[in-house]
């Protein structure tokens, strides 16, 4: 994520943030890590392939640059590429398979939030992907 989010109240909360990992060319995932940031905060996250940018649409439509409410979806059809939940190890692709990513791809985080109660936390969830180019 570029920005911390602000986690508050005693309700979940379903966010989606969009993320843009830059790709110049088509990319091969052979790898993908869901680093959460606040572990006391994030139930779980579920990681879209957003060939389209239509994340970054809805995004801009709900006021935002990067994020907006979304539940188990992003609110589009998309890849799913992982899923992440405490305990989840990094997806690791079988040896000569690989996750197509097109050009010009976003990712987008399904985040679903559990605050503590506590008042406000932050997070700052990222996620790793690893390409090949073979």
């Amino acid at each position: 994520m570029l920005a911390p989010v602000t986690v508050g109240g005693t309700r979940d909360q379903f966010r989606c943030i969009v993320i843009d990992p830059g790709l110049t060319e088509d990319a091969w995932i052979t790898g993908i890590e869901v680093r959460p940031g606040n572990t006391e905060v994030v139930h779980h996250v579920l990681v879209w392939g957003d060939p389209d940018r239509n994340g970054q649409r809805i995004a801009q439509n709900a006021g935002s640059a990067d994020t907006y409410e979304c539940f188990g979806a992003p609110g589009f059809v998309a890849p799913l590429l992982n899923a992440w939940a405490p305990g989840s190890l990094p997806l690791e692709t079988p040896p000569d398979v690989a996750i197509p990513l097109r050009k010009g791809s976003h990712i987008v985080l399904n985040m679903h939030y559990h605050p503590t109660g506590r008042g406000d936390a932050t997070d700052q969830t990222g996620v790793a992907l690893r390409y090949t180019t073979t």
